[in-house]
């Protein structure tokens, strides 16, 4: 998994995990337009990649929500945005070119 042409692993899982959790909860939106649909796999991503660097020894220290409260702690108007939210789409579908400089 990448996000903006960062590698996910143990030792960064936890930071992608809260930029995650804030797309997925409209607290600080990165406007990726994630779906509700990408939004509850990734509470199933966030488990894993919490117990992968729990064992690598990088255990979680900043992220103690649990990702499955992403809906909770949305506004209204956020949630039914995520819900509309197509899963096929993506910032690589044209709709949000990403620039390398």
């Amino acid at each position: 998994m990448t996000l903006t042409d960062t590698v996910a692993k143990a030792s960064n899982a936890e930071g992608i995990m809260m930029k995650a959790f804030g797309e997925c909860s409209g607290k600080e939106a990165l406007n990726f337009d994630f779906s509700a649909k990408l939004c509850d796999a990734l509470s199933k991503c966030s488990k894993w990649w919490k117990e992968k660097a729990t064992a690598a020894g990088k255990p979680w220290k900043v992220f103690t929500i649990d990702f499955d409260q992403w809906r909770t702690m949305a506004d209204k108007d956020h949630i039914v945005k995520v819900e509309k939210t197509d899963p096929s789409h993506s910032n690589y579908d044209g709709r949000n070119y990403i620039t390398e400089l």
